[in-house]
């Protein structure tokens, strides 16, 4: 694969975070009338097959810093935890198996319960948050999270599949160019 591709790939693939954080922000403005927060992070561990795993890992530590800031999370912890994981992913998984959706969403669905209850332990300690999180409210968040990435999962296996196929025309394009 050239560069010219796998620079489409980085592009396309952040101007899709981008777009599923913008979906993720009206879904929690929408459920926040309720006393409801969805909290995804595990959803941007996603990353299409043609990127190298270190640019993969790169993209995953900038949603994570990007993620921080969204959920005024401490400055780095969602990026450093999404970076663990997906070391575990790469190593377990790497490029070139296929992850079968069901094992892929017990992934991510486990990956966001660590997360959340981090963050819950972490909420108790008032010089690193700025709120306290109920249990009752941790619990609920949490479940409505994990039915939200069970049920997106598909939706994001299926985008996933149409970003590659784009991503594979355009480099066969540009091979064809090339030559």
């Amino acid at each position: 694969m050239n560069r010219s591709s796998i620079v489409l790939a980085v592009i396309t693939s952040q101007l899709y975070f981008i777009a599923m954080l913008f979906l993720i922000s009206l879904i929690n403005s929408t459920i926040g009338l309720f006393g409801l927060f969805l909290f995804v992070p595990t959803l941007f561990l996603l990353i299409p097959a043609p990127i190298s795993p270190q640019i993969g890992k790169i993209m995953i530590f900038m949603n994570g810093l990007l993620l921080d800031c969204y959920y005024s999370a401490p400055l780095g912890l969602i990026a450093f935890i999404m970076l663990f994981f997906s070391f575990f992913i790469f190593e377990n998984f790497g490029a070139t198996k296929e992850i079968k959706i069901l094992d892929a969403k017990v992934l991510l669905i486990s990956t966001n319960i660590f997360i959340h209850t981090l963050l819950f332990l972490l909420s108790h300690n008032e010089v690193l948050l700025n709120s306290n999180w109920s249990a009752y409210k941790f619990f609920a968040d949490l479940v409505l999270s994990c039915i939200v990435i069970f049920g997106m999962g598909n939706l994001c296996f299926l985008l996933h599949k149409h970003l590659l196929k784009i991503i594979c025309q355009f480099s066969i394009r540009s091979d064809k160019s090339n030559s």
